[in-house]
């Protein structure tokens, strides 16, 4: 609250008039007042007045800073929880962070394995396909060998069957000669 004077004050023999303001908030005693004149009683009274108003001013201006004082205490305190509210979220946020970075590693560790793991996945696909062709192509020999051993079989058959005909042709010529022979 802004102090404005709003009565004059009487001529220069007033203000040579000591007077004394306690600091407790009282008005001051007047001195006794003169008998000569009148204008001095009115200085004192508006002295009086305005320092009953200073002091009202004065009231006033303590009780707006307690006010302000508390307001101002009020939002340190405000500015404190603020402040630890705002730690906590940094904390928070770092943590956040660290566990997006270790989710981050763990992804790519993650990918190179997949990726690993496709690579061998192919490799082992190509050698497997690899080695179905080559039992197909192993099967088809073993079908071919089976077909040319039961051609040889049959052909041994055949020739032993010659060769016991060749015998028992050979047999009967020599029996032949035999007989032939003895005779003469």
């Amino acid at each position: 609250m802004a102090l404005v004077k709003k009565s004059k004050i009487a001529g220069p023999d007033v203000r040579s008039a000591a007077l004394s303001v306690p600091g407790n908030g009282h008005s001051p005693r007047a001195p006794a007042p003169r008998a000569a004149t009148t204008r001095p009683q009115t200085a004192i009274e508006r002295i009086a007045a305005a320092t009953e108003e200073l002091a009202s001013g004065l009231a006033e201006a303590s009780a707006a800073t307690r006010d302000l004082n508390l307001a101002m205490q009020q939002i340190a305190g405000g500015a404190e929880e603020a402040a630890g509210a705002s730690q906590e979220q940094s904390a928070a946020i770092k943590v956040m962070v660290a566990n997006l970075a270790t989710a981050r590693g763990e992804a790519e560790q993650s990918m190179r394995r997949s990726e690993t793991l496709t690579a061998t996945l192919a490799d082992a696909t190509a050698q497997i396909g690899g080695s179905v062709r080559a039992i197909e192509r192993n099967s088809e020999r073993q079908r071919a060998s089976v077909t040319v051993i039961s051609e040889l079989e049959l052909r041994a058959k055949q020739l032993a069957g010659f060769q016991v005909a060749l015998l028992g042709a050979l047999l009967r010529t020599l029996d032949l000669r035999d007989r032939m022979t003895a005779r003469h």
